[in-house]
């Protein structure tokens, strides 16, 4: 999931852990806070491991919630015959999802290709087709050329969330 996590300057956001008292601390970080370049620089991100995954995972649960949202990414992207299995699956993965914690981890790399961090909100940005590939149960022709670009790579939606430091 880090390689995805970025901050509004985009730069990445590794994870980290600390050990104190025998209890293990998991962070993100700012990559130039790492470096040393940037060691001291005030713009750059400590985040609590705990505060941003519960975020990302509860984001990743509500994107087959907006049956608006996958209704027009299959018309888009896939065949409109294919609408009634791609909602149906989506209703099956809302109801699987607290099954499911393993699996959501290596979708969030997937399914997302950017999580943007920001003062005041996180940007998740979709990749859509990838999501309908899991919910029809594979890879699925496109409509279109596949190319990245326009719905396939269009901003989720923002939640606000403050400074999560």
């Amino acid at each position: 999931m880090a390689e995805i996590k970025r901050d509004e300057t985009g730069d990445r956001l590794g994870p980290v852990h600390a050990t104190r008292h025998g209890k293990r601390y998991r962070h993100y970080v700012s990559r130039r806070l790492l470096s040393g370049v940037g060691k001291d620089d005030a713009t750059g991100w400590r985040l609590a491991a705990s505060e941003i995954e519960p975020v990302v995972n509860a984001e990743l649960c509500a994107l087959p919630a907006d049956e608006a949202a996958i209704s027009g990414w299959v018309c888009a992207l896939r065949s409109p015959a294919q609408m009634m299995p791609a909602l149906a699956a989506a209703r099956q993965f809302r109801a699987d999802a607290p099954d499911q914690q393993r699996q959501r981890c290596g979708m969030i790399s997937r399914v997302f290709a950017r999580i943007t961090l920001s003062p005041g909100c996180i940007r998740f940005e979709a990749r859509p087709g990838h999501l309908l590939d899991k919910l029809l149960g594979g890879v699925v022709p496109s409509v279109g050329d596949g190319k990245p670009g326009g719905a396939e790579n269009a901003p989720r939606r923002l939640l606000g969330t403050g400074r999560l430091c």
